[in-house]
């Protein structure tokens, strides 16, 4: 997403967290472990923040991309 964003374009990224993992394998056995990517997000995206969402069932990454880096 970060190579195809225009400088200075807010990205979201939203998915499951390890507690929708935990009910989910009750119905579809066993599965790896749920880990929010944010170390994936480059050092040099600005404003990179890690919430959670769904009452804990999800998470949300939010960064922009640095007008300058592109």
């Amino acid at each position: 997403m970060i190579r195809v964003a225009k400088p200075g374009c807010h990205i979201v990224i939203a998915d499951e967290t390890e507690k929708a993992g935990r009910l989910f394998h009750i119905f579809t056995g066993s599965a790896e472990k749920v880990v929010p990517p944010v170390d994936m997000v480059p050092p040099e995206m600005k404003n990179i923040s890690l919430n959670t969402i769904w009452k804990g069932y999800g998470y949300v990454i939010e960064f922009d991309v640095d007008k300058a880096e592109l």
